[in-house]
């Protein structure tokens, strides 16, 4: 361990540290044997590439404004600390190797994610911040169900990747959560399916893109959930369901009796093919009792999917396809439209 300019901090001062070590250097394991050290900013300039450090033992808690975790170097780390933000915290440098956050983040912060590296959320995470991602060929990544807690994300550049294996990532957890994905470098991508719980409200615009690779649920036994995908001049905004073109992936608005008032609109901003869902292999709106959903196609926007189903044992269930440039393409598949 080196201090920043190797001198420990005055009492009081923001504490910095520093792990460093050469492109040669074997890997090392640091623990923290006190209680809950307090510090500023955590600052990883490893160039050893082929490694993995580790860091250890007792929480690590960041205060003070400015708070950062700065990666510089080659070499991944992984905090097996408990990390608790009392204020809101950067994730920055311009690394390459990737940063693992192996159990539970917590505090009131918000979590900023920048620069080219992976920042993994490896744990079940409690804190109550918004989390941001401007991260030029960067990501975010998060290994378990709550990595995200049920915050709100704003991803303006860069990936936000939920690596579930072939569980689904519900977008709030039960509970109201917003997601917004803007830009034609900006992506939130899944490992499996993506499913938008009750009161929730995704939104893809600017040329953002949202891709999944399993069977997707705008409102399951839960309302008033919303996708929104908005394009604009010159830019594509687009869910991809299945991962590839063909996948038999099956998107449902509202399932469920109390799978109520969701909506999925498609707005293409003016622009024919500006905003497109596709990759779903069958299309199901309002399923088992799910009542009063709505699915809108207006301003140029694009609907691909294979076999449609409107309503099962349910009532005013809705696709209004607005304006003649708008489109919603079943191939040659049949709709079923039921009661």
């Amino acid at each position: 361990m080196n201090w920043k300019d190797r001198e420990a901090p005055a009492p009081g001062a923001p504490n910095v540290i520093r792990f460093g070590g050469a492109g040669g250097d074997p890997k090392y394991s640091a623990t923290n044997d006190l209680a809950a050290f307090k510090l500023n900013n955590l600052m990883f300039t490893n160039d050893n590439g082929s490694v993995t450090n580790v860091l250890a033992g007792n929480p690590l808690e960041f205060e003070n404004s400015g708070a950062a975790v700065e990666q510089w170097g080659g070499g991944s780390f992984i905090v097996s600390n408990i990390i608790n933000l009392t204020t809101g915290v950067t994730f920055r440098g311009e690394g390459a190797g990737t940063v693992v956050l192996a159990t539970n983040v917590t505090g009131i912060g918000s979590v900023s994610k920048q620069g080219p590296w992976t920042l993994v959320l490896g744990g079940r995470s409690s804190f109550s911040g918004p989390v941001t991602v401007d991260s030029t060929g960067g990501m975010l990544r998060f290994d378990r169900p709550y990595g995200l807690g049920a915050n709100p994300v704003t991803v303006s550049n860069g990936t936000v990747f939920a690596n579930l294996g072939a569980m689904a990532y519900t977008n709030g957890n039960g509970a109201a959560q917003t997601t917004l994905v803007t830009g034609i470098n900006s992506l939130w991508t899944n490992s499996a399916g993506f499913v938008i719980g009750a009161n929730g409200r995704v939104t893809v615009t600017n040329g953002g893109s949202l891709f999944g690779a399993g069977d997707s649920y705008v409102g399951t036994n839960g309302a008033n959930s919303a996708v929104i995908i908005v394009g604009g001049p010159g830019v594509i905004s687009r869910w991809a369901v299945g991962a590839t073109i063909g996948a038999t992936k099956t998107l449902t608005v509202g399932a469920g009796v109390a799978g109520t008032s969701n909506v999925l609109l498609i707005d293409g901003g003016g622009i024919a093919g500006g905003a497109v869902v596709t990759n779903v292999a069958a299309f199901k709106l309002g399923l088992s009792g799910a009542s009063s959903n709505q699915v809108t196609v207006a301003n140029g926007g694009r609907l691909f999917t294979g076999a449609g189903t409107i309503g099962s044992a349910a009532s005013y269930n809705t696709v209004s396809v607005v304006s003649s440039n708008s489109t919603w393409n079943l191939g040659n598949n049949s709709l079923i439209m039921t009661g």
